[in-house]
């Protein structure tokens, strides 16, 4: 039985490639098995070096400024055989990065984001690609486009001079006439995992603001910040955000860099065309994907979802393996045949987060035995 094991990174635990790993070693307990491992990521933390090892490229280490002005250690994807540098979001304007600086989620910045956008124009890429996941911020991309030349006005007339989510309400007028020219002779791709709109009840800020460590009273001040943000963008450009698909990725992220030209792509759809999904799976029999976590949110964009649609052009059986599980037929209908959990009793996440790959093995052991066996 030949399996094509096209599995994202189950976050804070391990990344795609040792995921992918870990599969194949239960896999190919079972003699006769034959597997080749995808890593993969749909835009976001791990998406960098998950193309890196799609393409052929490296993870290569730098210095960024993290959400609150800071020097915080980095990294980029250098897939220079390609022309291509890609950036994870969460190398400079992260969750973890946001929760160790001394601010709050209205104080955070992208700004660093853009820094590291105009480092790879200035190392000569003209091929970018950012992985818009893993965010720790929710100022629109105002911190990245002014980082990139972009210039906001408050109603006085006064430029803003650190946008960020606190100075979202003040902005009146938004200025791009100075963002890098380079730009505009650059493939600017901007890879999102989940479809959300940049305002309203689906909207960036009240569904993850939460999780940055905003309370209800800062969800309701990020909104309405952002609403101003919009309206001003709307005045200034003509450009209406909620006909921007993706918009809300990465607090607002997706926005602003759309703003400078970038094209909002479906990272996971994006990931298969670039890694080369298709021509693997013409030569596998099974498929085996799987995430951290599969629940609702999977089936609207996240990259299982995306692998089964794909598989199931090839006529091929898909598995979903996930640190833990709550389907909804909505899974089921994008083509995932089964879902199964790793944990082979009951234990505490920390348990099952520290015996991850060992417990991933034993899954794709017993799953694969069983398969064997009916053929």
């Amino acid at each position: 039985m030949k399996y094509l094991i096209a599995m994202d990174s189950f976050k804070g635990c391990l990344d795609a490639d040792k995921v992918c790993d870990a599969a194949k070693k239960g896999i190919m307990m079972i003699p006769g098995n034959e597997a080749v491992c995808l890593p993969l990521a749909d835009g976001g933390e791990g998406t960098a070096a998950a193309v890196c090892s799609a393409l052929g490229g490296e993870l290569v280490k730098c210095i960024v400024t993290d959400p609150f002005g800071d020097p915080a250690n980095g990294y980029f994807g250098d897939i220079s055989s390609h022309g291509l540098a890609v950036i994870d979001t969460a190398s400079a304007s992260s969750l973890d990065l946001a929760k160790a600086g001394k601010g709050t989620i209205l104080d955070a910045s992208t700004y660093g984001t853009g820094l590291q956008i105009r480092e790879m124009l200035d190392r000569g890429f003209r091929r970018i690609t950012v992985g818009l996941g893993g965010s720790g911020t929710n100022d629109g991309g105002t911190g990245a486009l002014s980082a990139l030349g972009a210039v906001f006005i408050d109603k006085n007339g006064h430029v803003i001079s650190r946008p960020c989510a606190r100075t979202l309400g003040d902005i009146a007028t938004v200025d791009i006439s100075g963002i890098d020219p380079r730009l505009k002779d650059t493939e600017f791709s901007l890879m999102f995992d989940v479809d959300i709109p940049l305002l309203g009840e689906r909207g960036c800020s009240r569904n993850y603001a939460p999780q940055k460590g905003a309370d209800p009273e800062t969800v309701l001040l990020l909104e309405a910040g952002m609403k101003n943000f919009a309206d001003a963008v709307q005045r200034s450009l003509g450009i209406d955000a909620s006909s921007v698909e993706g918009a809300g990725a990465a607090g607002g992220l997706g926005f602003g860099l759309h703003l400078a030209g970038g094209s909002l792509v479906n990272g996971a759809v994006h990931m298969l065309e670039i890694s080369g999904f298709d021509s693997l799976a013409e030569n596998a029999d099974i498929v085996i994907t799987g995430e951290g976590r599969t629940d609702f949110q999977t089936a609207h964009g996240k990259l299982p979802a995306a692998v089964a649609t794909a598989a199931k052009r090839h006529g091929l059986p898909v598995i979903c393996v996930c640190g833990s599980a709550d389907p909804v037929d909505a899974l089921y209908d994008v083509g995932i045949d089964g879902i199964f959990a790793i944990p082979t009793s009951p234990m505490t996440l920390d348990e099952s987060m520290s015996k991850a790959d060992t417990l991933i093995t034993i899954t794709l052991r017993n799953i694969s035995g069983i398969i064997n066996s009916v053929r």
